[in-house]
């Protein structure tokens, strides 16, 4: 979080600025009546962007010569305001970036002590792996494959240690920037959201998709699946984490509370819905994306994956354990979604 006051051109500019920026402009003392933008005796300027650095407009009005003529005053917070509608407009609309926990890359290999972290995240690979193996024969051509939501290509890494004998031809991608220059795969490193994907339609061989979707609103997940099935050509394997169709809400509410409780400031975040499998299947069959189930299972010790990736103290752990009770599982669902032309059977 980052305040500021600065007083310009006798206006008090209050700043607040996290992941939503809101600049709030006021007077301090007569507000310029010929003010090309206000009319009134004060106004509040509400401006919703997302994870966008304020240091170029606070640069801006630290460094803009300030006249005492009242008509430049006038001219110097109509240019102020043109500035920072500008920024906003110019915005690179990016999604904010959570933390995602000191032990998440040996989460995501499946290196762990936990049962349940093995199997969330350490069986992803020989499964996604065994798939491919299946559906594409070994040849001298190059797949293109990618993998949505790669983070630092801990799947990726995997599945391609199990396949030596494959050429790709390998883009990986991620809503987080830091995490995709850190990549440790060869190839394209790409900065994008899920649901708009940079590539044209069927041109991919091979998509792979792991844990994504339950954390992007359900509204967004539709929209994922979509863009899944609209860039592939060959299969998109596609791994999801969600709740149970029995229980579903009670499931999701007990989940929600561990991540947007302020006692586990770790992992805190909004944006998500754990959808469960058959809600994701319901959209599928609605949408003509034709789709085939490879495998559903129960994983007890969901909590243990958080526990592992965070490094939660004792108090914290027994609170995640307190809250999930019987319901410290979640449903780990695959899928393979065929491009949209594809006429298969679900």
């Amino acid at each position: 979080m980052i305040r500021g006051r600065i007083l310009f051109s006798n206006v008090w500019i209050d700043v607040r600025h996290d992941y939503f920026t809101t600049l709030v402009f006021r007077h301090s003392r007569e507000w310029p009546k010929r003010a090309a933008f206000c009319y009134d005796e004060w106004q509040v300027i509400s401006m919703f962007f997302t994870c966008i650095s304020i240091a170029p407009l606070v640069a801006f009005v630290n460094t803009l010569a300030i006249s005492s003529n009242t008509r430049q005053n006038d001219h110097n917070l109509a240019t102020l305001y043109g500035i920072v509608i500008k920024h906003m407009e110019e915005a690179p609309n990016k999604k904010p970036v959570f933390d995602m926990g000191i032990a998440t890359s040996e989460a995501f290999r499946g290196d762990s002590a936990f049962d349940a972290v093995k199997e969330i995240y350490g069986n992803s690979a020989p499964l996604f792996a065994s798939i491919i193996r299946s559906k594409f024969p070994v040849t001298e051509k190059e797949y293109a494959l990618i993998d949505v939501g790669s983070y630092k290509g801990e799947l990726l890494s995997d599945i391609l240690k199990l396949l030596p004998e494959y050429h790709f031809n390998i883009t990986v991608s991620d809503t987080n920037s830091d995490a995709i220059a850190h990549n440790t795969v060869s190839g394209k490193h790409v900065v994008a959201d899920a649901e708009s994907l940079p590539f044209d339609d069927a041109s991919i061989d091979i998509v792979a998709m792991r844990y994504v979707l339950q954390f992007n609103l359900f509204e967004v997940q539709k929209k994922i699946i979509s863009e899944i099935s609209r860039v592939t050509k060959g299969i998109a394997i596609v791994q999801h984490g969600g709740a149970d169709d029995i229980d579903t809400d009670l499931w999701r509410e007990k989940v929600d509370k561990i991540f947007r409780n302020d006692t586990l400031p770790q992992i805190k975040r909004n944006g998500m819905f754990w959808s469960s499998a058959s809600e994701i299947e319901d959209f599928m069959r609605t949408s003509n994306i034709k789709f085939e189930k490879v495998l559903s299972k129960k994983i007890s010790g969901m909590s243990q994956a958080f526990i592992e990736r965070y490094s939660l103290n004792n108090e914290q752990v027994e609170l995640i354990k307190k809250i999930m009770g019987d319901k410290d599982y979640l449903i780990q669902t695959t899928w393979l979604i065929h491009p949209k032309e594809t006429i298969r059977n679900s």
